[in-house]
């Protein structure tokens, strides 16, 4: 008998921990026979390929289903390019791994699966309402595999040096805390208050309490801003009576203030030195590298980066938690990335590449992939069933309330984002105008009026 290692005893335990319910969805997708052989098929995507391989390596000793299946790794900067080139000339991929975000500008290209085999309410059902775009009015693009939630890393020395013994619940609470642990704030009478985190003549900030304020020195600005606007109330595109795709940028409904202003202005707030909270500024290095050198108190990133930090300062004292929430709102949000499994049209083996799919997609290969990676699996069945030995329970807890909106083009809304924020924190435009700027440019994208 094959000894297992102590990776698969905890993944194996883990599964037998999900119960007899989840054996029952997994039937409805293997579609009978786990072992028949797909042929081959070829996965294109942006994760580590080394991960990805010793994930294929383990799972094709259970299964015969992946042991002609292969996971090419492409740049993550050029990929759209990259794909539309190779489907263009009929040499792409079988599958493709593809966030969330990627979901509608890449739905032309990409076959449905059988709504016999997965309809929209099962979909509903089985997986975290962020992978909701890859649902399309013709059916389900993608089965999602993994998902990557947005938390609130801390250092908890520089938070105890300044006597907060907790990592904020709520976003109001970052006022105060950029007061004392920034120390760099010009008193809005003119005089310079706090100084021990700064130079007192240039305000150059030494130790920073939140990166937030700026776009190209903040790690996922798009997606920080993007999540407080949702948990505003507000969304970036929505559909409209009929289908379509159109932006919900200034909606305001019954108030005088869009809920992207609202974000807008709480964002660009830390990066106004006339501000007593003033925390940062485009002069400092990028938030993630700022967090692992000790310099910043509270760095909002992915899961997945849990161990890049690691591996850059060993010695931090680091905390996770939630994603701070807007005070006396009745719903909790966070953001995440999602990834799935998308047949492309010019897959020479769709047949295979829909049954790696599935399998791909079960609870126990999803925490198998989530696992290597150091995320979770985007399935509810698994994430209900808490963390691991491997990922913390806190990471599911935030999958399971994250929320996304529909990205009509990734690269061309990260220039939107970037000028928007950019432009307003600059005072080139007011912040009015910069978010009524960015709803003209988002209906460009879309093509709408």
């Amino acid at each position: 008998m094959k000894k297992s290692s102590p990776f698969q005893i905890i993944v194996l335990c883990i599964f037998g921990a999900l119960g007899v319910g989840s054996m029952i969805v997994f039937a409805l997708f293997v579609n009978g026979n786990q072992t028949a052989r797909t042929g081959p098929v070829v996965i294109w995507g942006t994760l580590d390929g080394k991960v990805f391989e010793s994930v294929l390596k383990y799972l094709s000793e259970e299964n015969e289903v992946y042991k002609e299946t292969t996971y090419v790794q492409k740049g993550a900067t050029d990929f759209p390019d990259v794909l539309a080139r190779a489907l263009a000339s009929g040499q792409g991929p079988d599958l493709v791994l593809l966030s969330q975000d990627q979901a509608y500008l890449e739905a032309p290209n990409m076959l449905r699966f059988p709504e016999s085999e997965i309809s929209p309410s099962q979909f509903t059902d089985m997986y975290v309402y962020s992978a909701a775009p890859f649902v399309t009015a013709e059916g389900v693009m993608a089965i999602p595999v993994i998902a990557d939630p947005l938390i609130l890393y801390s250092n908890k020395d520089l938070l105890a040096a300044a006597g907060y013994s907790l990592p904020p619940k709520y976003w109001d609470e970052l006022f105060d805390m950029a007061r004392v642990i920034t120390g760099c704030g010009v008193a809005r009478g003119g005089t310079v208050g706090y100084v021990t985190g700064c130079d007192r003549d240039s305000l150059s900030i030494k130790k920073a309490t939140i990166a937030l304020g700026t776009y190209d020195n903040v790690d996922h600005a798009k997606d920080i801003l993007s999540t407080i606007i949702l948990q505003s109330g507000g969304s970036i595109t929505r559909r409209d009576e009929s289908g379509a795709l159109i932006s919900a940028l200034i909606t305001r409904g019954n108030q005088s203030t869009s809920p992207t202003e609202s974000a807008l202005r709480f964002y660009t707030e830390f990066s106004d030195p006339s501000k007593d909270d003033y925390s940062w500024s485009s002069a400092m290095r990028d938030s993630r590298s700022a967090f692992s050198a000790g310099d910043l108190a509270l760095y909002i990133g992915y899961a997945s980066e849990r161990y890049l930090i690691a591996n850059a300062n060993p010695n931090l004292n680091v905390g996770y938690s939630f994603l701070p929430q807007i005070r006396n709102k009745n719903s909790v949000i966070t953001g995440a990335r999602v990834y799935g499994l998308a047949i492309p049209r010019t897959s020479t083996n769709p047949t295979g590449a829909a049954q790696v799919a599935y399998n791909f997609s079960d609870s126990f290969a999803s925490l198998v992939t989530a696992n290597a990676y150091g995320v979770v699996s985007a399935r509810r069945d698994v994430l209900s069933q808490g963390g691991s030995k491997v990922v913390p329970s806190l990471f599911a807890s935030s999958t399971i309330v994250s929320a996304s909106w529909i990205d009509p083009d990734p690269q061309k809304t990260d220039a939107l984002f970037r000028a928007m924020i950019t432009d307003v924190v600059s005072g080139t435009v007011r912040l009015t105008e910069g978010a009524s700027r960015a709803d003209q440019q988002l209906k460009a994208i879309l093509d709408v009026p």
